[in-house]
């Protein structure tokens, strides 16, 4: 009988665990450095779209730039990392330097970056605390 009890108290707990990262509505914060025009189709938008595409339900999914400017998107990204979002996503190889910089609670991914042995990347499978992404 106990072994039964402990079993089903391990079930409802496996299932109340499910059940709560199926609940969870998440932050996403997309960050590009260049400023991209509202009308055109970008990496951000298409982030967005595939984002939405995985059934996790989201709170908000937010794009932000650094409109060209290291300072501006240090000041960004400072700001993205005291906002408790669950993940910041930059894009390209100028998104990825501040942010490297910036970015010390929230995890964050990378992605289009053409030379990531260049940005400190040694171990593509291991790239670092709180942060991971893809290359092309």
């Amino acid at each position: 009988m106990k072994k039964i009890i402990t079993l089903f108290i391990i079930i409802f707990f496996a299932v109340m665990t499910l059940s709560t990262v199926q609940a969870k509505e998440y932050k996403v914060a997309i960050f590009d450095f260049d400023v991209r025009e509202r009308n055109q189709p970008t990496v951000a938008k298409h982030i967005e779209k595939q984002l939405k595409n995985t059934g996790l339900k989201f709170k908000k999914i937010e794009h932000f730039t650094g409109r060209d400017s290291e300072i501006t998107s240090l000041r960004v990204l400072k700001r993205l990392d005291e906002k408790n979002y669950d993940l910041i996503i930059t894009i390209t190889s100028d998104s990825m330097v501040p942010a490297t910089h910036a970015l010390k609670k929230t995890p964050w991914l990378f992605t289009n970056i053409n030379n990531p042995r260049f940005f400190g990347i040694r171990d593509a499978l291991n790239p670092g605390d709180k942060k991971s992404g893809v290359t092309y």
